[in-house]
């Protein structure tokens, strides 16, 4: 066969290098048959790459990996051995446990607190918590319940409930309103309870002085903030009428240019609180019905000269008469404190001083500071006794009348 492949060769070698050679036919070689080969087939398979591996660090499982694939087996049959006369041998395989893998745990941090080298005398102190106070809850602050036909007022006394066109209603806007003139000079507050649960009174101002302000059973009771402004003395000066039933008990009360004060009924100005700055000639004060001016406090001041200024010695003065200070009704003037202050330049003469019944004046007080006199005092039972102040004034006066001027005189004052 091989000298056959050698000719082939040679010829082409000749035909193609020379040309003059005329091609030599090949012999036919005869077909040698090939004997079977048993056929064998070979699944073309994909080898995958090699699974890269990770190198783990210390304690860490890896997953498990998953594995090559495999070429099917093919199972021939094996002969049948009769085993029934063997001896059967059983033997035990023992399977060591395998231990679960634990996870290191890392060590903790230190938390101990360095060693500070101190002084040896000293030694450490620990700190202690202070303990937290317990809390209570406050309790829960209830309004007490009101009588029927009453209601509290502004600043929480005990009101009537008045008449539904009131100016001062128990609830609603209207609680607690500002109240003034209802006509220009006069505040009237009649009715059972009128004003109040009102939160502010007044009558007059320096441009539209009061004439009167009258008042009915409790009508002002318990108010804080009254305010009067009266006329001049030449037009007569303002008044206050307390008329009803602790009219104005417990009230608090200012004015200024006052010609006279009346408490008609019981209680009608018990324990209230009056301060007048100024009184015009022929004031008075008549404390009528039971208990009317009980624990009464009432303070006069009669201003003095301007700043910078003063009374004048050489000058004599005028003299300023009042009326009267009247306590008609049983304890109708117990416990009243009565203080006159005369700053002024004029003197002062208080015509008369009454206590009409034993205990009308009981434990009265009267302090009149400055130029003030009595000049008569009508003093009925122990009065005179167990009120303080009243036998150092009473008998007292001069009994002459002045002017009543209020406004200085020509060297009545000069300058300090």
């Amino acid at each position: 066969m091989i000298k056959t492949i050698a000719s082939s060769l040679f010829a082409l070698y000749i035909s193609t290098c020379h040309g003059q050679v005329p091609p030599i036919a090949s012999p036919q070689v005869p077909a040698v048959p090939v004997p079977p080969q048993p056929s064998t087939t070979t699944a073309g398979m994909v080898v995958p790459p090699p699974p890269s591996v990770v190198i783990p660090p210390p304690n860490v499982e890896l997953p498990p990996q998953p594995g090559a694939p495999t070429t099917p087996q093919v199972r021939t049959s094996r002969p049948t051995i009769d085993r029934s006369n063997t001896p059967q041998v059983t033997s035990s395989v023992v399977v060591p446990p395998v231990a679960p893998q634990t996870t290191a745990t890392p060590p903790a941090a230190s938390t101990a607190t360095p060693v500070v080298p101190v002084d040896p005398q000293y030694v450490p102190v620990t700190p202690s918590t202070p303990a937290t106070p317990a809390t209570t809850a406050t309790p829960a602050v209830t309004q007490p319940l009101t009588p029927p036909g009453k209601y509290f007022g502004h600043y929480g006394q005990l009101c009537p409930v008045p008449e539904p066109d009131a100016v001062c209603q128990p609830e609603g806007p209207s609680f607690g309103a500002v109240v003034t003139e209802q006509v220009a000079g006069f505040t009237k507050c009649e009715r059972n309870g009128d004003c109040c649960g009102c939160s502010s009174i007044s009558c007059g101002s320096e441009w539209s002085p009061c004439n009167t302000f009258s008042v009915g059973n409790y009508g002002v009771m318990g108010v804080q903030d009254i305010n009067i402004v009266g006329r001049s003395e030449q037009n007569g000066g303002g008044q206050i009428m307390c008329m009803g039933t602790e009219a104005c008990a417990n009230s608090v009360i200012t004015g200024s240019n006052i010609k006279s004060i009346d408490a008609d009924k019981a209680g009608s100005m018990r324990n209230a609180k009056v301060t007048l700055s100024s009184v015009v000639a022929d004031f008075d004060m008549n404390c009528i019905g039971i208990g009317a001016c009980e624990g009464l406090k009432l303070e006069i001041n009669i201003p003095g000269p301007p700043e910078g200024f003063m009374c004048n010695p050489a000058w004599s003065g005028n003299l300023i008469e009042w009326a009267s200070i009247s306590c008609y009704g049983q304890d109708s003037c117990r416990g009243m404190e009565i203080t006159v202050n005369n700053n002024g330049c004029n003197r002062i003469e208080i015509q008369q001083i009454e206590c009409y019944s034993p205990t009308a004046c009981a434990a009265a007080n009267f302090q009149l500071n400055g130029d003030v006199t009595v000049n008569n005092c009508d003093l009925i039972g122990s009065s005179a006794g167990i009120a303080t102040g009243l036998a150092q004034v009473c008998g007292f006066g001069s009994g002459m009348g002045g002017g009543g001027q209020w406004a200085p005189a020509p060297g009545q004052w000069v300058p300090v």
